[in-house]
């Protein structure tokens, strides 16, 4: 189970899913579920193994499907734009998931 914080309190779980096959989180909705036009901004912490590895690509997708209807919304990937700067004195440390051993 991974935490969650969302902009739409008390629409969306405050836990989600991942699936390490797939790479997939999955979130839930509750109550009343999403608004139509809505825009929602939702945050999660990733927590790195003890391994190094490089900065992976990532990239975005929303699926949204409902138990009300046949409404079925299929998003498509989006490649996230990785920040490329320096951070905490390592040499491109701002790349999400990087993993530098201490030397």
């Amino acid at each position: 189970s991974v935490g969650v914080n969302s902009s739409g309190v008390g629409l969306i779980s405050s836990s989600a899913t991942w699936n390490e096959t797939s790479g997939a989180l999955v979130l839930g909705t509750i109550n009343a579920g999403l608004a139509v036009g809505g825009v929602y901004e939702v945050r999660f912490v990733l927590r790195n193994g003890a391994t190094e590895q490089g900065s992976p690509s990532i990239s975005v997708k929303g699926s949204v499907l409902s138990v009300d209807g046949p409404f079925f919304g299929e998003g498509y990937f989006e490649a996230m734009v990785k920040a490329v700067g320096d951070a905490e004195g390592v040499t491109g440390g701002a790349a999400p998931l990087l993993i530098v051993l201490p030397r």
